[in-house]
């Protein structure tokens, strides 16, 4: 349980650390809807992993904290939680987390990287840090970007255009449990939790430690695109503003309360410009190769997690 002395900044009980387009969004939205958990908004604050390279101060840092990771009633929940599936990719975010927290808990799950990898570059695209619209052609892009070509000119991360070292999730699954520990660990496979949507949860609540709930467990975060690109684009890439300059501004006007009708005009925006979108399907040779691909990442998986993945191979 977290206990936060009063003016603290309430520190997370449990991560969910990912991975990107393995059903994070659907199981944060059932563990929000649960009166036992106060879950970060937004969503993935990537706190840990971002923060100290964007504003070195550490005053701005804990302005932006208040800001923008959540708000938190400590009368009405007895975890807090954040879904930041960058961590995953950052042992070193864990091991700060960890120092800070030496019993916070990191909840990952994982699905076959030839189902995932599509719908990842999906969204990708429709967070404009992608411009190639055929996934096999930016599968095929992957090495020329690794040297700092072609990369597209709103991409804020060009690590995140590298789809096989985001799909080794056997890799980074096991530098996960050797910073953390694998107690401190629960690993989830996105098939269980397709198949059994409400067992997974309960074996999650059973993680943490929390009574049973039935949640809402109706799909989350299913593939999207836009309807008007240049809308698309101003909503989310607007003009470059300084980070330090920006973080006070957001931070003075929230505690002022005078940010909350443009946030819900940008909403209300988005909703209206998004539409349902299905990810296109790999070509036969193009999965035959990705299977190849992650044939040995998933035998360590498939270790770790004591289980077998044959069928992905």
């Amino acid at each position: 349980m977290n206990e936060s002395r009063e003016g603290e900044v309430p520190f997370p009980d449990f991560f969910l650390v990912g991975a990107p387009r393995c059903g994070t969004t659907a199981l944060t939205s059932w563990l929000r809807s649960n009166p036992q958990i106060c879950f970060s908004t937004p969503k993935e604050p990537h706190y840990f992993t971002k923060v100290e390279a964007l504003i070195p101060d550490p005053d701005l840092q804990t302005h932006y904290l208040e800001a923008n990771y959540w708000h938190y009633e400590p009368a009405r929940h007895r975890l807090l939680g954040e879904g930041s599936v960058s961590t995953l990719y950052a042992p070193d975010a864990v091991a700060r987390i960890l120092s800070l927290s030496p019993d916070a808990k990191f909840i990952v799950v994982v699905r076959n990287p030839v189902e995932m990898l599509p719908s990842y570059h999906a969204l990708l695209l429709y967070y404009l840090e992608e411009d190639v619209e055929d996934f096999e052609q930016a599968w095929r892009l992957q090495e020329t970007r690794a040297g700092g070509h072609s990369i597209p000119p709103r991409c804020l991360d060009p690590m995140l255009l590298q789809y096989t070292e985001m799909a080794r999730l056997g890799k980074h699954v096991e530098a996960l449990f050797r910073v953390a520990g694998r107690d401190h660990c629960l690993a989830i496979v996105y098939d269980d939790m397709t198949a059994d949507p409400l067992g997974t949860y309960r074996s999650v609540l059973g993680y943490l430690g929390l009574e049973d709930h039935e949640p809402d467990l109706r799909r989350r975060n299913e593939s999207r695109s836009v309807r008007l690109g240049w809308l698309h684009r101003l909503i989310y890439r607007p003009p470059l503003v300084e980070p330090e300059s920006m973080v006070r501004f957001v931070a003075g006007r929230t505690r002022k309360g005078g940010v909350s009708v443009l946030k819900r005009m940008r909403k209300r925006l988005i909703e209206l410009n998004t539409v349902p979108a299905r990810p296109a399907e790999p070509s036969p040779a193009l999965r035959a190769e990705m299977r190849a691909t992650f044939a040995e990442d998933l035998e360590q998986l498939g270790k770790l997690l004591d289980r077998d993945l044959g069928a992905w191979r």
